[in-house]
């Protein structure tokens, strides 16, 4: 059996979410530009999503972040880790 590997990424991203939720991509600033790292969990069409903690051999995650793909301005992988 392969040993399971995991990618550390950047998402650069456009912080849209206010007190009332998430608002549409045309109301965001360009002072709200954020830079999550985090293991790439899955990414759609949608949602990219990283989390901080994952047990592998288990669907346990924490601490989980999930960002809508139409505010991503970059994802870039900066390592590939196995976990043995």
């Amino acid at each position: 059996m392969a040993t399971p590997k995991v990618k550390i990424v950047t998402v650069t991203w456009d912080d849209i979410c206010s007190n009332g939720g998430w608002v549409s991509p045309e109301h965001a600033r360009a002072d709200w530009k954020v830079i999550s790292v985090g293991m790439l969990l899955f990414r759609t069409k949608k949602e990219i999503v990283l989390v901080q903690s994952k047990v592998f051999g288990r669907d346990t995650v924490a601490d989980t972040l999930t960002i809508p793909i139409g505010v991503v301005r970059k994802v870039k992988t900066i390592a590939t880790i196995p976990f043995k």
